[in-house]
């Protein structure tokens, strides 16, 4: 843990993730390939990602892929010996595309594993591990970039992903997305638009008539409820299984368990697991009210979660009343 941490600090934004349990050489491989790959992205001449990931990634992929056909034959793994290598999808698909192809192949999979062989656990873990890989490679940005996108002046270096505060693109990540649907539209005074590279337009600290946006004010003041919601669940999708939030409270982590196991979340859906975050945030879904959810989802009735709580029965009833059904077990 102590060595990973500082992998992290000393990579930075170009830290990608290695989940538990995964293959051993798939690990080695993602270690070499985040060590090189700062200067590499999708829009590079002299250092394009795609042949990095075919030096580094492609070879252990098929082996990978290969022991899991074995084991599980008629199911599609991306980067198998008998289809296109991992890069070769990536090229065809684009990293956007592959992400889903992944997240799909690993789905199929997954009804067929009963999830507590080494084996499987090890599949998992190195299919996230892998979709990881691809959309760290989708929001890969060149270290300098052209000066203008369809004849407008933008820094295309900021930092581009997601919404600091939810799973949307930020504005300017959207714009450069999306930039293909403005051709030939008349743009008035693009240079004051100021498109922000750390909020959405839903988040945007001003609003267009340059008064405060209420919803960034509201989530500013949440913000460490919002980073602590989204570490437990990111934690708990990396191993489904078990407890995995360690908020400190059995109650809460049976909670985050139970609601995860009946999605199909997984590391890789980062914008869901932000935007579930949000709602869990904005929605006031405390621990105390996960706590109660997860007591009647032992069949506790109103009297004995207050009692086990040392609450009131009019406590439970009310909180009862406030917990959106979303969030019900």
């Amino acid at each position: 843990m102590k060595e990973r941490l500082e992998t992290m600090q000393r990579l930075g934004d170009y830290y990608i993730s290695i989940w538990d349990e995964c293959d051993l050489n798939v690990a080695q491989a993602i270690s070499a390939f985040r060590e090189r790959w700062k200067p590499y992205s999708m829009a590079s001449r002299r250092y394009p990602i795609l042949r990095l990931v075919e030096e580094l990634i492609d070879p252990v992929v098929m082996e990978f892929a290969d022991l899991v056909l074995e084991q599980y034959p008629g199911h599609s793994i991306p980067g198998s010996s008998n289809g296109p290598s991992f890069s070769e999808l990536a090229r065809i698909m684009g990293f956007d595309t592959m992400v889903r192809y992944q997240k799909e192949c690993l789905r199929r999979l997954m009804r067929f594993t009963d999830h507590k062989s080494a084996f499987d656990r090890r599949v998992v873990a190195t299919c996230d591990s892998l979709i990881d890989l691809s959309l760290s490679c989708a929001a890969k940005r060149p270290k300098k970039s052209r000066p203008a996108v369809d004849g407008v002046s933008l820094n295309a270096e900021r930092r581009q992903g997601f919404c600091r505060f939810c799973g949307n693109p930020t504005e300017m990540t959207h714009f450069l997305q999306n930039h293909q649907d403005v051709k030939g539209a008349v743009i008035i005074e693009i240079d004051q638009l100021r498109l922000s590279h750390q909020y959405c337009g839903a988040h945007r600290p001003k609003l267009i008539s340059g008064e405060w946006n209420p919803a960034y004010k509201q989530a500013e003041r949440s913000e460490a409820q919002f980073d602590l919601e989204l570490a437990r669940l990111y934690r708990q999708c990396a191993k489904r299984g078990t407890p995995q939030a360690e908020s400190g409270n059995p109650l809460v982590d049976k909670y985050f368990q139970i609601y995860i196991s009946r999605t199909y979340l997984c590391t890789g859906d980062k914008p869901e697991i932000r935007n579930l975050a949000r709602k869990m945030v904005d929605l006031g879904l405390t621990d105390r009210k996960k706590e109660i959810l997860t007591l009647r989802w032992h069949s506790y009735n109103q009297s004995q979660i207050a009692e086990a709580l040392g609450v009131s029965r009019q406590s439970i009833s009310k909180a009862l009343r406030t917990i959106p059904s979303i969030f019900h077990l």
